[in-house]
């Protein structure tokens, strides 16, 4: 079946903004720069992928810390998929590396995805 994925994002940016990828398993299904810096008005990306991943994975690519307030920073306001909510605490609790934004989740640098896992019952 294909997947129906709606993720909003915001970007704390630093010398340019935050590069994103994301990947159904190993298809890269879309991939761009984030400006928009508000949760009230974060970038929506709609994608659509044709075959059933074992796992969704976000990956921040450009990374860039220089200290307190030089940092730049990509963060997942919200994922839907095929119109259900992710709750984002169960990433966080899985993954070591997110850390939490009001509700919000930061995506690590580089070498950790942000990854949403199929559930046992299917997409």
């Amino acid at each position: 079946g294909s997947l129906s994925i709606e993720i909003a994002f915001r970007a704390e940016p630093y010398q340019g903004p935050p590069h994103f990828q994301v990947f159904a398993d190993k298809t890269l299904l879309g991939e761009g720069d984030i400006t928009a810096t508000r949760s009230m008005a974060p970038h929506v990306l709609s994608l659509q992928s044709q075959e059933d991943p074992a796992a969704i994975r976000i990956w921040f690519t450009n990374d860039l810390f220089e200290g307190f307030e030089r940092d730049r920073n990509l963060i997942v306001v919200s994922i839907t998929i095929n119109g259900r909510a992710i709750d984002l605490s169960k990433l966080q609790r899985r993954q070591n590396s997110i850390v939490w934004l009001d509700g919000e989740i930061e995506v690590a640098s580089g070498e950790v995805p942000l990854e949403v896992l199929r559930p046992e019952e299917g997409w």
